[in-house]
């Protein structure tokens, strides 16, 4: 795996928005999740997401999640993973 390893220390932070929703700034924690779900919907996602075509390894979702910390360690742009639990 490739990380940015003076990325990995900002802190997490979770928005809890209801009883079954929140949102968690991006994390290496993530990156499996995020692939998985570019990958099995692709063709869905295409409409409104334009990298998910250069998603077609593991590494871009890696790459993809390190560049997204750095900047969220800037406070220049926050980037977070949606969660909703059924």
């Amino acid at each position: 795996m490739i990380w940015c390893s003076s990325v990995i220390k900002i802190m997490g932070m979770t928005i809890q928005i209801g009883d079954n929703i929140r949102i968690e700034l991006i994390q290496e924690q993530h990156t499996s999740s995020i692939y998985q779900l570019v990958d099995n919907n692709i063709d869905y996602l295409r409409t409104w997401l334009c990298f998910v075509d250069k998603m077609k390894t593991i590494e871009f979702a890696e790459n993809f999640i390190c560049i997204s910390m750095q900047r969220n360690k800037k406070e220049n742009r926050f980037d977070f993973v949606n969660f909703l639990t059924i």
